[in-house]
Order: C-alpha cells, then sequence, then structure tokens
C-alpha cells in the first residue's frame, strides 16, 4: 500500500522498449567487431538452390515432421549434449554444403536478443530479434558428432554478440547472406488452440517475410514439428521446394540416428 488506507502502491516502473533500443545503440562493438573479423576471414558467399528475383511471387511450401523422425532427432540431441535448433542447423549447412560442392557455409540466423545483462529484459514488449551470420565448416571427413559439437560451439559463441550490426559485419567480411534458418520453439496454431473456447476447434498461421533469397524456417514445441521454406517461386518451383525440405528432413534425422547410436563414419558416408 501507498500509505493511502485501501490504496495499492503504484507498480514500479517496467523497461521500455525505446530504454532497450538506447541500451542496445550505446553498447560498445570492439569486441563484437573482433569477433566476427576472425569468424568470416575468408568465408565466400555460400550457393543456394535458388535466387530471388526482384519481381518473383514469394511462395511458402512446409512439410509435416514425421513423429518417429521427430523422436530420432531429439535423442540424438540428448546424447551429444546440443539442442534441436542445433540439429537443424547442422542440417541445413550440411544440406547447404552437398547441394554447393562446398565445405564452408554461411547463413543468417536469428536470437531472440533478450539478454541478462539488460534489466527485466523480459518484460520488454517490442521486437528484439537480432539476425547473425553463422559460419559452419562442413568436415565430410568428420563425424556427425563432432558437425554437431561445432555448431553448438559456434551459436554459444554468438551470445556475447547478439545485438551487432548486421550489414556493417558483412561489408567487412565481403560477403552476402543468401539463406536464412529459423527455429521457433513455439507453434501458433498449437497455441492458439490450447486456449480452448472457439480457439480449440480454429486453425492459425502465421505468415512471415523476409528479404533473404531462400528461408528455411523449423517449428518445434515439444508435440511436433514442421519445416517450412520461404522461396521464389519461379527460380524454385514447389515440387523443388518439397525435395528440398525432404533432404533436411533426411539430413536431421541421420545427424540424430548417428549421435543416438554412436556412428563415428565421416558425413560423406551417411546417407541423405
Amino acid at each position: 500500500l501507498d500509505g493511502r488506507e485501501g490504496a495499492p502502491a503504484p507498480a514500479p516502473p517496467r523497461a521500455s522498449f525505446s530504454d532497450y533500443c538506447r541500451s542496445v545503440a550505446e553498447a560498445e562493438r570492439s569486441a563484437s567487431r573482433a569477433y566476427f573479423s576472425r569468424a568470416l576471414e575468408g568465408a565466400t558467399t555460400t550457393p543456394v538452390p535458388a535466387v530471388r528475383t526482384s519481381d518473383a511471387p514469394r511462395a511458402h511450401t512446409e512439410t509435416t515432421w514425421r513423429r518417429a523422425d521427430l523422436a530420432i532427432a531429439r535423442a540424438g540431441a540428448e546424447q551429444a549434449g546440443v539442442s534441436i535448433a542445433n540439429m537443424i542447423q547442422a542440417a541445413w549447412a550440411w544440406v547447404l554444403a552437398r547441394r554447393g560442392r562446398v565445405e564452408d557455409v554461411v547463413f543468417a540466423t536469428t536470437r531472440s536478443g533478450r539478454l541478462p545483462s539488460f534489466p527485466d529484459v523480459k518484460e520488454v514488449v517490442g521486437c528484439l530479434v537480432g539476425t547473425l551470420p553463422l559460419r559452419v565448416r562442413v568436415d565430410q571427413h568428420a563425424s556427425a558428432r563432432s558437425l554437431l559439437e561445432a555448431v553448438r560451439n559456434s551459436t554459444v559463441a554468438l551470445r556475447a554478440h547478439e545485438h551487432a550490426p548486421l550489414t556493417p559485419l558483412l561489408a567487412g567480411a565481403g560477403i552476402a547472406l543468401s539463406t536464412l534458418g529459423v527455429v521457433e520453439r513455439y507453434d501458433l496454431d498449437t497455441a492458439m488452440r490450447a486456449r480452448g473456447g472457439r480457439d480449440a476447434s480454429r486453425a492459425f498461421a502465421l505468415f512471415e517475410r523476409s528479404d533473404f533469397p531462400l528461408v528455411l524456417a523449423a517449428y518445434e514445441d515439444g508435440a511436433g514439428a514442421r519445416l517450412a521454406l520461404e522461396h521464389d517461386a519461379r527460380t524454385l518451383p514447389r515440387e523443388d521446394a518439397l525435395l528440398l525440405l525432404e533432404h533436411v528432413g533426411a539430413a536431421v534425422r541421420e545427424l540424430g540416428r548417428a549421435a543416438r547410436d554412436g556412428d563415428g563414419r565421416p558425413l560423406a558416408l551417411l546417407p541423405i
């Protein structure tokens, strides 16, 4: 109480989005510049299965992840000490490397931006998400577990640099990012139906747009999972997009199986 009988004490001020933005703008960037200078040294733009033309319609293609494959991925992630997000990021890197016939890939990844260093960051209302480059060296002579651990270590290293500005980082490295990989531990349709009432019988869809030529999105909420592509409908027709999603799903399944079973064979010998 605030001293007046029966009157509630005023609520403490909540952290504001503007305060958060100000904090990010004033943050010291030298450590992030040094980190990405090292991390991206010698990197090149990763080829992707489709390019984007300025006037082409955008398409959204998705597939449901088979429950058996999801169980394998979860078991493998637990055995290797990585997250499902790491598993999907490693699979995406592996697929890009196989299709592009390269062993060094760089793609964009998103970070929540809700760092504990900012007071009451969980209470901030606003878009805090940041986008950063993730470089993965896909050694075809290394094991699945080695790839998973490398991806985990790289994503952990990004935590200290979640708000580094993307554009100058890429300019400094002389590369462009042609694909984005997003992993969400939240499915809108599942969450909204769980509210009950009339929502329980409704269907909810999330429509997102990105400037990247190709976007892989994975939605995994514990009950199930979906894989989706946002792509140029002209350069990557729906049937080819479905094949690409099948390729990614197979890569996740094989990484999970190898990690679960302790299969130390090189990636080049694993079937995807």
